[in-house]
């Protein structure tokens, strides 16, 4: 799709919920109504719905009025990607609308002029999520050490306030609405969506035996039950909730655009 192509589609929502910080864009044209709240880690699931909803009146747009939506997809905070993710979905779904997977490379990458850096992401205990992007081509992302990724030389780049040499901290609530748009000038901007996730989860490092690397907790809807659940299980009722509020939100915005027409006319 070249930039002609992707100028079309100028009607978007799109959310960031990989990190510890939540962003929101509801862009209607020119017009675009940007949310950002730097530090809401573990409490994505109830803040999202109502920023979105913040800025889409904002934009005034409504979700049958977007071309696409856009979710960050990692990696980063294995609960915040589902529960941008199934937002995301949850809305194609209801809008028939396609969906444009942002990476949080991705996200860093197109807000960065440089022809060879490191795209990175803390990953805790000394290690981060890296990803070098040489010329405009992506690499393979990589879960790497403090120390073998100091040792490359590269100058860094990423959203977090990070103690490492040549790195340089972006601004994460600005960057999201240039990344869709440069993204959108790409090759392929659409696609299906699914969490990229590097290395496995803390839950599913610490579980022994054959069925650990690939297993999938399914949501247990047994109260009696859910005080044992697993936090991949918690996580995946979060998404779930999500999703329902993100249809029950696109119905709502519709119908209420609707009436507003009606009072209009």
């Amino acid at each position: 799709m070249n930039e002609e192509e992707g100028a079309k589609f100028n009607k978007f929502l799109a959310v960031d919920t990989a990190s510890a910080h939540l962003t929101v864009v509801a862009a209607n044209g020119k017009k675009a109504a940007k949310r950002y709240l730097a530090d809401c880690a573990l409490k994505h699931s109830v803040l999202l719905m109502g920023e979105v909803e913040s800025a889409m009146d904002e934009a005034e747009l409504s979700p049958s009025d977007c071309d696409f939506f856009c979710a960050v997809t990692g990696p980063g905070s294995f609960t915040g990607i589902r529960i941008g993710i199934s937002a995301a979905k949850g809305f194609a779904l209801a809008a028939g609308r396609p969906l444009m997977p942002l990476t949080s490379f991705e996200l860093v990458a197109y807000n960065v002029n440089a022809p060879d850096f490191f795209a990175v992401a803390d990953a805790a205990h000394a290690h981060y999520y890296a990803c070098r992007v040489t010329g405009g081509a992506f690499g393979e992302p990589v879960y790497i050490s403090r120390e073998e990724l100091v040792s490359t030389g590269l100058a860094l780049y990423g959203f977090q306030p990070l103690d490492l040499p040549r790195y340089t901290q972006l601004d994460a609530g600005d960057c999201l609405y240039h990344a869709v748009c440069k993204k959108l000038s790409s090759g392929s901007p659409f696609g299906e969506m699914h969490a990229l996730y590097v290395r496995k989860s803390q839950a599913e490092e610490g579980r022994k035996g054959p069925s650990a690397a690939g297993s999938l907790r399914i949501f247990c809807a047994d109260p009696s039950l859910k005080r044992s659940a697993s936090p991949r299980s918690r996580g995946v009722t979060v998404c779930l909730r999500t999703v329902f509020r993100a249809k029950i939100l696109s119905g709502y915005c519709a119908t209420t655009k609707g009436r507003s027409r009606a009072t209009a006319a």
